[in-house]
């Protein structure tokens, strides 16, 4: 029996159904059983029933009604959960080694909140709630995020996914909702000047590591750059080389720098390690590294260059939170800048993405980096030829 305002009622036993559902006739699907919202939430209560098909009334007199909405089967499809999954898939590949456990960490997260939620109905203040949740909840009840920083990375990642599902997938119906304008920390940048890098590098890093430790004070790039260096990226003919791969972690990436359209950066020669480089190039296969381990004479691990820095720093009284990214990169750019350098120059030096335009210019900025290079010296100590080193007995 069918009460209007109790539902319905079995006469006999006097129980009322545990599950509802509507029953309605589309002329693109037919005769059509909706079970459940578009949440995916059964209709289990004559009320809940009620007032979906209020809803749906509303949709219908609006033009808005799609039965794929509502059937559980099509309603995965879109699935915040769902999608995440599958934009993981499609991107995991050309993510660094290094970054991957990170960006499913993210992943994970924003299932956790958003579910099975239809990325059609995300709104503005879904994201101000994901918010909320990252400060309280973080990943997997780890007390919250308090850093802004970390918490506008991951929503930059959930923007990046709603951008995904509208223009990568083509889902009709999605409106890019609103972020909130965090209010980020700038990191405080440490670095040294010229004189505190000559000291360190001529005092208190060993001879035998003094290459591959020459060319990052020098040229400021990344130690993973370094550490992929072959010696068939040396152009000895025109006195240049080419940085185009990289270390993410333990993985070797050929063609692959750091940086989303990052492309082959070349560099000229600084006289300081013409002596090394030269000798190690005519006298070595093209695939040798150009700075292998003095001991293993394979490529040099991001762990055994951060213990030397460790025991360099220490020995020369330098702060613990000055990085060895500080000290060669950062310190770098930074000195270029308080020198009046153009950004734009300072980029090519370090080997920052840049626009297709600037690429056209190549082998003028070259000649630019030369210049600036020149003024720049770790002089009070020529950079050693690795096969005139001794090796002493205490490896360090």
């Amino acid at each position: 029996m069918h009460y209007p305002k109790l539902g319905f009622i079995c006469p006999e036993c006097k129980t009322v159904p545990k599950k509802v559902f509507l029953d309605l006739y589309h002329k693109g699907y037919g005769r059509v059983k909706i079970y459940s919202d578009k949440q995916g939430q059964a209709l289990d209560t004559y009320s809940r029933a009620l007032s979906l098909q209020e809803t749906i009334t509303t949709e219908i007199r609006n033009k808005t009604f799609n039965p794929a909405n509502y059937i559980k089967k099509e309603q995965r499809l879109f699935w915040c959960s769902t999608l995440l999954d599958e934009m993981l898939a499609d991107r995991i590949g050309s993510i660094a080694p290094s970054n991957k456990a990170g960006y499913k960490r993210m992943v994970e997260t924003e299932k956790t909140f958003f579910g099975t939620k239809n990325v059609k109905d995300i709104i503005n203040y879904d994201i101000v709630q994901f918010d909320r949740h990252l400060q309280e909840k973080g990943y997997n009840g780890n007390g919250g995020y308090k850093n802004a920083n970390t918490r506008k990375k991951i929503l930059d990642h959930f923007r990046s996914f709603i951008n995904y599902c509208i223009v990568d997938r083509q889902i009709p119906g999605i409106i890019m909702p609103k972020f909130p304008e965090l209010d980020i920390t700038v990191p405080v940048i440490h670095w040294l000047n010229m004189k505190d890098q000559q000291d360190i590098f001529n005092d208190h890093v060993p001879d035998r590591h003094k290459p591959i430790f020459a060319f990052l004070l020098i040229y400021g790039c990344r130690p993973g750059e370094a550490r992929a260096m072959r010696c068939k990226d040396v152009d000895l003919a025109n006195d240049c080389f080419t940085i185009s791969s990289t270390f993410s972690g333990k993985v070797y990436r050929e063609k692959k720098r750091k940086g989303r359209g990052s492309k082959p950066t070349v560099k000229p020669i600084h006289d300081d390690i013409r002596e090394y480089i030269e000798d190690r190039v005519r006298n070595n296969h093209p695939e040798a590294w150009l700075f292998p381990h003095p001991f293993t004479g394979d490529a040099y691990g991001q762990n055994t260059i951060d213990k030397l820095w460790a025991k360099i720093r220490t020995k020369a009284g330098i702060p613990a939170h000055v990085r060895f990214y500080d000290a060669t990169r950062h310190s770098r750019a930074s000195q270029e800048a308080n020198k009046g350098v153009p950004n734009h120059t300072i980029q090519e030096l370090l080997g920052h993405s840049t626009d297709q335009m600037t690429k056209r210019y190549t082998h003028v900025e070259v000649e630019t980096q030369r210049v600036i290079l020149k003024q720049y010296t770790l002089k009070r100590d020529c950079v050693p030829r690795l096969s005139l080193l001794e090796i002493p007995q205490n490896k360090q």
